[in-house]
């Protein structure tokens, strides 16, 4: 090997180092970032994953966990078949959404329908 290839070599590890490292934070952070409640009803409540807490009773959230792995191949063959959405486009159809019921409510104003 090279002098330049091995320098290449231990910036690629220093940085793959790096990496990991960010991402366990990252996994950290959320983690924190979640906490569970229960609810009079007797479900549990998981908040911090959006706008509104996810609620199921316990024997749904063990038949949920229970699923885990399959709901993770799942969501990695929808990825690799590009069928989710990424973020941005996300944001772009609530921008179109949003667009659109302006353009409705304008429209409304205008010629109220009957």
């Amino acid at each position: 090997m090279s002098k330049v290839e091995e320098t290449l070599q231990a910036q690629i590890a220093a940085l793959m180092a790096a990496n990991a490292k960010l991402k366990d934070e990252a996994d950290k952070a959320a983690k924190a970032r979640l906490s569970m409640r229960v609810g009079d009803k007797g479900g549990i409540s998981l908040y911090g994953l959006g706008r509104f807490p996810v609620t199921l009773y316990a024997e749904q959230w063990l038949i949920l966990l229970g699923m885990a792995g399959d709901i993770q191949a799942f969501i990695v063959e929808q990825k690799a078949l590009g069928t989710l959405q990424t973020p941005e486009q996300k944001v772009a159809a609530q921008a179109a959404a949003k667009v659109a019921r302006a353009a409705k409510v304008a429209a409304d104003k205008v010629a109220p329908s009957i």
